[in-house]
């Protein structure tokens, strides 16, 4: 994300052809225009993808359920929904690993957004949460902040401009919550 938002990419881009590949997420809810809710196939696409890596009929109590809640939880950021069930295994010793595990593993990781979270930022989550795409005037380097850590998720699902939508986790975090619009 850096070299796709920063004059480095367009530099190495000039001098060695070719393009700088994004892997956006996969869409696992829809846009805020559209409600905001769930997205089906991509929430069954990343609860697949789990699931080649992870038993979860075997090791967790709702097996499928909880592929799918960790999907959600991730915002289809498919390295933070692998973390998620490898932080809800954790909590075990055998399983079945329960969903107040899998809850104890998202406040794991929103407790991380929560504590790195600058608030001078959450004006600027709460526009990309209603309007789905960045405020025109926003510095370069507070928009490639908020990708690169992933406060705020890049989707693009065959769409021809991609869209945006603040992570479901930061979404939790208190400083979120509490801010004052």
């Amino acid at each position: 994300l850096y070299l796709c938002y920063g004059s480095g990419g367009a530099s190495l881009t000039s001098r060695y052809g070719g393009g700088i590949v994004v892997l956006p997420m996969v869409k696992v809810r829809k846009r805020a225009a559209e409600g905001g809710d769930d997205y089906p196939v991509g929430l069954s696409a990343v609860a697949e993808v789990l699931e080649k890596r992870v038993d979860f009929d075997s090791l967790f109590q709702g097996g499928s359920k909880a592929a799918e809640k960790i999907a959600r939880l991730s915002g289809g950021c498919v390295r933070h929904a692998l973390r998620l069930a490898q932080l809800s295994i954790s909590e075990h010793d055998t399983p079945p690993v329960t969903d107040a595990s899998v809850e104890i593993a998202a406040s794991i990781l929103q407790s991380e957004f929560d504590r790195a979270l600058p608030e001078a930022w959450i004006p600027t989550l709460r526009y990309v949460a209603k309007e789905n795409r960045f405020p025109d005037d926003l510095d370069k380097d507070v928009k490639a902040d908020l990708l690169a850590h992933l406060y705020v998720l890049e989707y693009q699902n065959g769409e021809p401009e991609p869209w945006h939508a603040v992570h479901p986790l930061v979404e939790r975090c208190r400083k979120y919550r509490e801010h004052s619009p």
